[in-house]
């Protein structure tokens, strides 16, 4: 992920960045087929939202997924290389939410697009070809904190319930005093000093956090069972940890596995990371767990 340290400017990363996902996104799965939507969020905002089909034996449900890039970066290609894999290996309808990115458009922006987004899978689900509004909610780096944020703010304002969540790498809330601050503070492709960047970015100057840009802060119990995968060369690892002990002790199912020997931003090693293809492979189990009742009791 380029540096937000604030040595190129805004454009060139976003330049960069964007054809650093181009060059790593393979080819889609054989017989994969994508739409396009646009759906009006409650402030009269445009939500452009691309569906992954896999084909006809894909489960009733679908997995809405909201992507990282530490919400200044990225948008509906940036993470083809994962959406695309999931659909095809859970398999099921694989949303995502190209929402609107900081500094031009702070906090809470990603997250109300975020939430209109999942608001019109359970309420219009015919829209996009479901038969079901059976929903995991998913995401990595900024797209894990608007998804648990998005579950929180479901469950607490009465939405349908949510099959499960499946964050990873994700920033939660609880830095930067956590170990793997200081431990990680130099890590490859994301150090701690680009962590704090991002939230400027995102917050602003003189916007008090709260649990839609802090989960960790939230009413913790009720949400749906989750599966954190954090990786070992971090300094949001210990985010993880810190949002896995929280979710426990509120009485939420959150199961953790830690990507060993891995360092943030890994899924676009996917296709040639042993270690990283594992890290998916147990997002999909927790997707058809979820989704199609496999994989034994809790």
């Amino acid at each position: 992920m380029p540096s937000a340290a604030g040595d190129v400017t805004l454009a060139e990363q976003r330049a960069r960045y964007d054809a650093m996902c181009t060059a790593f996104n393979p080819p889609r799965p054989a017989g994969m087929t994508v739409e396009h939507f646009t759906l009006e969020g409650p402030q009269g905002q445009t939500i452009p939202v691309r569906v992954y089909d896999p084909g006809p034996a894909r489960s009733d449900g679908a997995l809405l997924y909201l992507h990282g890039g530490g919400f200044i970066l990225g948008g509906l290609d940036s993470h083809d290389i994962v959406t695309a894999r999931l659909a095809a290996d859970v398999p099921v309808k694989v949303c995502v939410v190209d929402y609107r990115l900081a500094p031009e458009h702070r906090f809470p922006a990603a997250f109300d697009d975020c939430l209109a987004a999942l608001r019109a899978l359970q309420t219009t689900p015919h829209r996009f070809g479901l038969v079901s509004p059976n929903i995991v909610l998913a995401g990595d780096s900024a797209g894990a904190n608007l998804a648990v944020a998005v579950s929180i703010a479901n469950r607490t304002w009465g939405g349908p319930p949510i099959a499960g969540q499946i964050l990873f790498y994700g920033a939660f809330g609880a830095g930067p005093d956590l170990p793997s601050y200081v431990e990680e503070a130099e890590a490859p492709l994301l150090k701690a000093s680009d962590v704090g960047a991002y939230q400027d970015h995102y917050l602003g100057a003189d916007q008090a956090p709260d649990w839609r840009s802090k989960p960790i802060l939230g009413p913790l119990d009720g949400l749906p069972p989750t599966l954190m995968l954090p990786v070992e060369h971090d300094p949001l690892r210990d985010e993880s940890y810190a949002l896995h002990q929280a979710l426990q002790e509120a009485g939420t199912l959150s199961r953790l596995e830690l990507g060993e020997g891995l360092v943030h931003g890994c899924l676009r090693a996917l296709g040639t990371s042993p270690a990283t293809q594992r890290m998916v492979e147990s997002a999909v189990m927790e997707a058809r767990r979820r989704l199609q009742g496999e994989g034994g009791s809790d």
